[in-house]
């Protein structure tokens, strides 16, 4: 049931449509609901700071996570922060991980 769950979820969060940061942060956003990638620990936490979210690691994954997914809400907006599909690791300055 939870694996069922996690790949509806996953292709739930995957299909909204993806933006950039600065197209979230200007406001010109057309949808509900909207993705935006993040790509290392590094950039995370700055698009985290920037939008007023917990920017806090534990063991190098976001605190506020699940399956790499940050959710929140911003000007009325569901946001979706990711990490790009299918990226399993973390890259930070440090060795990766792997989260599954």
């Amino acid at each position: 049931m939870k694996d069922e769950y996690d790949r509806h979820y996953l292709d739930d969060v995957y299909s909204v449509p993806l933006i950039s940061a600065e197209q979230l942060h200007s406001g010109s956003i057309a949808d509900n609901t909207v993705r935006v990638e993040y790509h290392s620990n590094n950039e995370f936490v700055q698009l985290a700071q920037r939008v007023g979210i917990m920017a806090d690691l534990k063991d190098r994954v976001p605190r506020m996570a699940y399956k790499g997914v940050v959710s929140f809400m911003f000007h009325s907006h569901r946001v979706y922060l990711t990490r790009p599909q299918g990226q399993t690791e973390y890259y930070t300055d440090k060795p990766k991980i792997r989260v599954t």
